[in-house]
């Protein structure tokens, strides 16, 4: 049965004011049950569940607020509100997990944009806009993580205290995934480019039954350490399968993959919007 959320919500804030946690903890249960998607209530919710020392469950709606907000592509937003969650369990694996792949949308936005150009060239050309996308993404990864691998661990503890130094190892742990990761969506939105999308899914499959198989082996002993090494595995997998099927459709040179060549970060130039000035140079008489 619908509440009446005004109602409802002024008596749960009369609540809190007047310290009644628990009875106001369950009006807002009423409130998201009714409203799944009101996530301001669900971020008091899980405030209040942290107030009432319900930690587990305050997680559980800081969850759902982050990956929502990650999913819209509001990176900032979702890993403000993943920190939120470090702040009250500093080895929470998902929320590792999560923070590393918000540096994945930069390989996501190269390999998205290259899908239509790819789609129009001929086999040739094709390869090498795949190629040459393939090594700007990878050096625009390699440099994160040197970047990350360096700066992050030593600010994790001096930004959020002593108490986040669980988590500099599951962080570190996930970094190597990010090459393996580009590679997969690079060369299985190539795939699909050339008419082959039943085997761009093998890729993510095989990234899916690695990543299982090694959080059942890994978790029970190692945590969230168990949990970054086995994610990263799933993607160093899930890239090298990729970029074995796209060779085997469009053979080309191993090397080819690693040693720069001229024009490399150009197709990131041809993948960017004109900007508007120069549209309007464009139009002026």
């Amino acid at each position: 049965m619908p509440i009446d959320r005004a109602v409802t919500l002024r008596n749960a804030e009369k609540l809190i004011r007047q310290g009644k946690l628990e009875a106001a903890i369950a009006e807002f249960v009423r409130i998201v049950e009714d409203q799944p998607q009101d996530w301001n209530a669900k971020n008091t919710l899980g405030d209040l569940y942290t107030r009432a020392g319900q930690i587990d469950k305050a997680i559980d709606q800081f969850m759902e607020i982050a990956d929502n907000l990650s999913e819209e592509g509001a990176v900032a937003k979702a890993g403000a509100v993943y920190k939120k969650i470090l702040k009250l369990k500093p080895d929470h694996e998902h929320t590792l997990v999560n923070l590393s792949e918000i540096l994945l949308y930069f390989p996501g936005a190269v390999s998205t944009a290259l899908l239509p150009l790819a789609a129009r060239s001929a086999p040739g050309p094709r390869l090498g806009q795949t190629l040459r996308a393939w090594r700007s993404a990878m050096y625009v990864t390699l440099a994160s993580i040197v970047v990350s691998a360096a700066v992050v661990p030593p600010l994790i503890p001096l930004a959020f205290g002593s108490a986040f130094h669980a988590s500099t190892i599951p962080f570190l742990l996930l970094l190597p995934g990010l090459v393996g990761f580009t590679a997969m969506i690079v060369f299985c939105n190539a795939l699909i480019a050339s008419s082959l999308p039943a085997l761009s899914s093998i890729p993510p499959a095989a990234c899916f039954v690695v990543g299982i198989a090694l959080d059942l082996a890994l978790i029970p002993f190692f945590g969230a350490a168990g949990a970054s090494a086995a994610a990263s595995a799933g993607y160093l997998a899930a890239g090298a399968f990729a970029i074995v099927i796209f060779r085997r459709r469009a053979p080309f040179r191993l090397l080819e993959l690693v040693v720069p060549q001229a024009g490399d970060f150009a197709v990131l130039r041809t993948l960017a919007p004109v900007p508007r000035a120069s549209l309007a140079r464009r139009a002026a008489p």
